[in-house]
């Protein structure tokens, strides 16, 4: 059984950890979302022409996510 600072500093290291992990993440999909600008396009089908996806698209998605909605600043 650990000590309670060891459970304290052990929480603080997974919380610092998945806190920079989620912040690396985020660095990179912004990274690709910069790369892939078009906007959606859906067919009558509902699929993003612009992104060859099924509606909802998942670029979309993640700008959405990022709170980006991909216009022009």
């Amino acid at each position: 059984m650990t000590a309670p600072d060891d459970a304290v500093e052990n929480a603080r290291w997974f919380e610092d950890f998945h806190r920079d992990r989620a912040a690396r993440l985020e660095r990179h999909l912004r990274a690709l979302l910069e790369m892939d600008d078009p906007q959606c396009r859906y067919d009558h089908n509902g699929r993003c022409q612009a992104h060859y996806v099924e509606s909802p698209c998942r670029v979309a998605a993640a700008r959405s996510e990022l709170g980006d909605d991909g216009g022009d600043d």
